[in-house]
């Protein structure tokens, strides 16, 4: 059985690699780098430019929603406080993993 199992795999295998599947990469864990700025999460890269684009657009628009009468503005407010956590919270403990990935 053990042989047959084997053979079932190296066919499964070389069928994927066929169609373009060469296997899942293990992403490198999500990190700040408080020297630059930026973030790693998921396989991607956001600046500390784009970061602090993110929080101000967050703001921007928390006060545009605020005649609304809903939680948008609220949410808005969340998402700008929860970007300036992250940034203080990594620079705090010099960069480490403070996002948790998708997965």
């Amino acid at each position: 059985m053990a042989v047959n199992d084997n053979l079932k795999k190296d066919l499964v295998s070389q069928l994927a690699q066929s169609m373009g599947f060469a296997g899942e990469k293990k992403s490198d864990p999500s990190r700040y780098d408080p020297a630059t700025g930026t973030v790693y999460c998921n396989g991607k890269m956001f600046t500390g430019a784009e970061i602090e684009s993110a929080r101000q657009y967050c703001l921007q628009a928390a006060e545009k929603f605020e005649s609304y009468g809903d939680n948008a503005a609220n949410m808005m407010r969340i998402a700008a406080a929860a970007i300036e956590l992250i940034q203080k919270d990594s620079v705090k403990s010099g960069g480490t993993v403070v996002i948790k990935d998708e997965g």
